[in-house]
């Protein structure tokens, strides 16, 4: 039986949603599957490294940026496995996926009378008016949540929600027996990037997208010797997050774009054995693909 993990509650969250959608791309077997729910997205990871199977991880958002929970989780790898050959885990592809952020309440409340705003806070921020609107003058207060899925049950179950709404998918309200107010209250179209994670024994298309986590000791210019081989071959970073370890030394998590080129298959693994040259540990994710 295989297990599934993705943030919870069961069906309800926009990671349910994109897990689904990334199994069926993929090709995973969506038959009857042992559900880990994680508490939040930085448990999604360590989760599926514990108990194996697949699973689906929120990364980057349109209008947030990326989600530095789940980076700093892959940062962590690093702590536990030297080398990409030691991990066991890997990313089977990727999805940018469109989002809905639908306002939810009990059956029967009005707009004019909620007074309280649950949500996660990336869902918060891509719905920026209408939390002014609801917040003004002291209307509504917000309240954060780390799951939108999470923010429904709240607000069907618990009494000091009565008078509150949710932002999330509308499955949410459908699992809940919410009333949808508004199908979409975000400023403009919002889209998540998720990460479909799976066993190292899953075969992998090459794509257009790569994950690289890797250590390097705290020295002049250490950076950028690992750093310009990618330059060298024609490979661009999409993001870098660092974290300084207390070790002298320093992680990174850095995203790389591949130009498919099928005259020139292996820049990567060029770059890789260059920059790796300048590393302590690393981890590679990838070459993978992006829908």
């Amino acid at each position: 039986m295989a297990v599934i993990t993705y943030l919870g509650p069961s069906g309800s969250t926009f990671s349910a949603l994109a897990y689904y959608k990334l199994a069926t791309l993929f090709k995973i077997p969506l038959g009857e599957g042992e559900e880990i729910l994680a508490g939040n997205n930085e448990e999604v990871l360590p989760l599926i490294i514990n108990h194996g199977g697949y699973g689906a991880i929120a990364m980057e958002t349109e209008a947030e940026g990326r989600v530095d929970g789940p980076v700093n989780t892959f940062i962590k790898l690093l702590e536990r496995y030297p080398t990409t050959a030691d991990c066991p885990i890997t990313v089977v592809g990727a999805i940018r996926m469109p989002l809905n952020f639908a306002l939810m309440v009990r059956p029967g409340v009005r707009k004019s009378e909620v007074q309280i705003l649950i949500a996660h806070p990336k869902s918060l921020g891509a719905c920026k008016n209408l939390v002014q609107g609801l917040t003004l003058d002291g209307k509504a207060n917000v309240v954060e949540s780390d799951s939108n899925g999470k923010a429904a049950e709240d607000v069907a179950t618990k009494p000091e929600f009565a008078l509150a709404a949710a932002l999330g998918p509308r499955v949410a309200a459908e699992k809940y027996g919410l009333e949808v107010l508004d199908e979409a209250c975000e400023d403009m179209p919002a889209a998540t990037t998720f990460f479909l994670l799976g066993p190292k024994s899953h075969s992998v298309k090459p794509g257009s997208r790569a994950v690289l986590v890797f250590r390097i000791k705290h020295e002049c210019g250490a950076l950028v010797d690992a750093l310009l081989p990618f330059k060298e071959e024609g490979l661009s970073l999409r993001q870098i997050h660092s974290c300084y370890t207390q070790e002298g030394q320093y992680d990174f998590f850095i995203e790389i774009e591949i130009e498919c080129d099928r005259h020139e298959p292996d820049k990567l693994s060029r770059a890789m054995k260059k920059a790796s040259q300048h590393m302590t540990r690393h981890i590679l994710f990838g070459s993978f693909p992006v829908s």
